[in-house]
């Protein structure tokens, strides 16, 4: 071994030189299998072209070895002799290499040779077992070299040649052969620079729920940063859909990968929302912030200690710095900073937070509110031409008042359309308003007293409760009926809220989108927030519970990334979402074997691969918790 001294520490390199490749190296694909071992290993090669004519070069050489080997096989088959089969293959590469140099091909000399590294010297012998045994299986030869490990790392150095005078391990091929080794490849996916979120698992294995060991036996770390995906120059890149698709069932650890990139994502510099159909995350955060709260007086404590003992400021910032990380105070502050939105009519706090006219102007506000308002009351809105004149009269009134700086909102406009002489007019907004008050319809329809969910926020997370949505083709009851227009206003303020501004990036994370896929509305209003995209430098991660969610027969917009969690009894059409062949049962296997915090990942750039997920901050992780429960003998059951 040797070992090697850094500014880092020491560590010991093992160099393991390739000693013979099978005679036939088609499909070998040498690189690729090592990026399927559990620990980095390096492959150093040190080639030169070798010259085809001449007394020492490819053909003279391949001519005098084939004569010798031609003349002991007939003299063998003289005698009556077995031939021995190596000699057989090299005759027959012999003549090959003598047919290769008549066609022009290029021929090298090259030196392989493996590197493997480690702390202690029992590390590195048991990689060095795995690293031959996997070769093994390729019909490759590796040599321990224990005497030969100075003459390595010096030849290894990159300002060393290979020169005639190295015969030891040296290899001799043609190039189309040698690239047969698959150089230059990768099995990584999402991009170069990003957040890390896990590793790429380049097994088939099923980890059985434990994911930390699948974590551990990948040596490939998994990056990700959405907003990669609309930006111009990036080399590679097959297109520029900014939409993410999350999909996978309950408890397959989709929801957990969705509020970390959520909340990665949310400290750069673009806006964030985060629907939350279930109003599950304000709780659990805030919860989190409380409870790691609750230690801070310790570390003020500490830092006091710290204050009187070390008088280097640098030195004491820095120690400051890390107690801070250690008592997860810059979580404290980024909870803080997160604008927690409950829309729940309880509070009186809420009423207007969706009203047209509060959070859109002019044609935007006047469109919305006739949509909400014919969702409520149907076609009374325009079976008669009196009513609908007033009410159009009377909303660009309202409309107009709002922009001078009043404080009017949508239900004014029945409240001055129900002082109309007219008894129609009068009956019917009367009707509407007894419809609207103490009901959750007041989240659209208001006075204008309360402000509207902000749409210049950096982070907000919105909760939604009480939805409950009518199926395509089900009659609707008077709830379905309401629901739809808290619906109408949600994906509008979503919309309007994605193309507001097209110089700032804005990302979307609508949870349980499966809901928008219930009704004939739902789908229109997640196809407008679909199209709302590149352009408007918006992007929106859908997460459902399968991939026939993300799209349909009127909505073929793609999605430029897309994860797929287990998904159970629905194989072939994720694998056909992936563009993977769906009869393959390597491939079936490969998806079905998936554990809980896995997922197939697609980047941009066309890259599949299976990544485990991994949260390394834990009160972080505690914030994504969803499920809790007070018996805890449960847990020593299995």
């Amino acid at each position: 071994l040797l070992e090697i001294h850094h500014p880092q520490g020491s560590s010991l390199l093992k160099f393991l030189p390739l000693a013979d490749y099978p005679e036939v190296v088609n499909n070998i694909h040498l690189i690729e299998h090592l990026q399927t071992l559990p620990f980095p290993v390096e492959f150093r090669i040190k080639a030169r072209f070798r010259k085809n004519k001449g007394a020492l070069g490819m053909e003279a050489t391949a001519e005098r070895n084939r004569d010798r080997i031609g003349t002991e096989l007939s003299e063998a088959d003289e005698k009556g002799n077995v031939t021995k089969s190596s000699s057989v293959g090299a005759y027959m590469i012999l003549e090959d290499i003598i047919s290769g140099v008549d066609n022009g091909e290029y021929f090298l000399d090259f030196l392989p040779v493996f590197a493997i590294t480690g702390s202690t010297p029992e590390e590195i012998n048991y990689y060095k077992k795995m690293l031959m045994t996997a070769m093994e299986g390729l019909g490759v030869k590796i040599v321990p070299s224990q005497w030969d490990q100075p003459y390595l790392f010096y030849k290894m150095r990159s300002t060393e040649e290979l020169t005639r005078s190295d015969r030891y391990w040296v290899q001799n091929m043609k190039v189309s052969a040698f690239v047969e080794n698959l150089f230059f490849v990768s099995q990584k996916v999402g991009s170069d620079i990003g957040f890390y979120f896990g590793r790429v698992d380049h097994t088939t294995l099923n980890w059985a729920g434990n994911y930390e060991k699948a974590i551990a036996s990948s040596p490939t770390p998994f990056f990700w940063n959405m907003f990669q995906a609309n930006k111009e120059d990036i080399e590679g890149k097959l297109g520029d859909s900014p939409h993410v698709g999350i999909f996978g069932d309950t408890g397959s650890g989709k929801s957990f990968f969705a509020k970390l990139a959520f909340v990665y994502h949310s400290i750069l510099k673009g806006l964030s929302l985060y629907i939350d159909p279930k109003d599950e995350m304000k709780s659990q955060f805030l919860y989190v912030r409380d409870k790691v709260e609750s230690y801070l007086p310790e570390m003020e404590e500490k830092i006091a200690d710290l204050v009187a003992l070390i008088e280097d400021d640098e030195i004491l910032e820095r120690r400051i710095r890390n107690l801070e990380f250690a008592y997860h105070k810059p979580l404290i502050d980024y909870i803080n900073h997160i604008h927690f939105v409950s829309l729940n009519t309880k509070d009186k706090k809420n009423i207007g937070a969706l009203d047209p006219i509060v959070f859109l102007e002019s044609e935007q506000a006047k469109e919305l509110s006739t949509q909400v308002t014919e969702g409520l009351i149907g076609t009374k809105l325009t079976e008669d031409d009196r009513f609908e004149n007033s009410f159009n009269y009377h909303l660009q009134q309202v409309i107009e008042r709002r922009a001078k700086g009043e404080t009017v909102g949508l239900l004014n406009v029945f409240k001055e359309m129900a002082k109309s002489k007219e008894e129609l007019i009068k009956d019917r907004s009367e009707n509407i308003l007894s419809k609207i008050s103490g009901t959750m319809l007041e989240l659209v329809f208001s006075e204008g007293k309360n402000p509207s969910v902000s749409m210049d926020d950096h982070i907000t997370v919105l909760g939604v409760t009480g939805l409950n949505l009518a199926k395509s083709g089900e009659v609707k009851t008077a709830q379905n009926k309401m629901s739809d227009i808290i619906m109408y206003a949600l994906g509008d303020f979503c919309r309007f809220f994605g193309a507001r501004n097209r110089d700032q990036e804005t990302v979307i994370f609508l949870d349980e989108g499966w809901f928008f896929n219930t009704t004939d509305i739902g789908k229109g209003i997640l196809m407008r927030m679909k199209r709302v995209g590149r352009s408007e430098n918006n992007f929106l991660a859908l997460i459902t519970q399968s991939v026939k969610d993300g799209s349909s027969d009127e909505d073929d917009t793609a999605f430029g990334t897309i994860f797929a969690f287990k998904e159970t009894g629905n194989t072939k059409a994720v694998l056909q979402a992936f563009g993977l062949p769906d009869d393959d049962e390597d491939v079936i296997t490969w998806y079905e074997n998936q554990t809980k915090g896995q997922a197939l990942a697609k980047d941009p750039f066309g890259r599949i691969g299976r990544v485990v997920i991994h949260g390394q901050n834990s009160a972080l992780n505690e914030c994504f918790k969803t499920t809790f429960s007070e018996m805890e003998s449960a847990k020593a059951v299995a």
